[in-house]
């Protein structure tokens, strides 16, 4: 028995050995030259933090640059009350649209993400979940982006 296991074990931590970011060893063929924020709001700028890595780099000059105009909307609504009023559960929307322009082209991309939230009795607790929650789908919209944008 202990040798299955340690078999196991051996199989599982040896199969762990290959785990890579997904974009580190890819050279992306373009760069971003200017981005436009229609509204300098938190969700924009988070956006456009991330996107620093790929903006033009002296040391690599590609043809390939790109110009991104951002508009991103930020929503919360409720969707469940219960008897006396109180919200039950929150729904937070997140949704960007990017104009992607290189040279005469120009392509129009809109990205939508949404998600549940059950209330807490704890405001604080509620507060921080909902700003990490916000955070994931920003996360999930950049790779996104960075995905379209290597297609395009």
């Amino acid at each position: 028995m202990k040798k299955i296991i340690i078999f196991l074990l051996l199989l599982t931590f040896n199969n762990c050995n290959g785990y890579q970011p997904i974009f580190l060893g890819q050279d992306l063929d373009f760069y971003i030259e200017n981005v436009e924020i229609e509204e300098n709001d938190e969700i924009s700028r988070k956006i456009v933090k991330r996107l620093q890595p790929y903006f033009f780099n002296k040391e690599k000059i590609k043809n390939n640059k790109i110009n991104l105009e951002i508009f991103s909307s930020f929503n919360e609504r409720v969707i469940s009350k219960d008897s006396k009023g109180n919200p039950l559960i929150y729904e937070i929307k997140i949704e960007i649209n990017v104009d992607y322009i290189k040279d005469e082209n120009k392509k129009k991309k809109n990205y939508i993400e949404t998600f549940s939230i059950n209330n807490q009795s704890n405001k604080f607790e509620l507060s921080q979940y909902k700003k990490t929650i916000e955070n994931n789908l920003v996360n999930k919209i950049f790779e996104k982006i960075i995905i379209d944008l290597s297609a395009f």
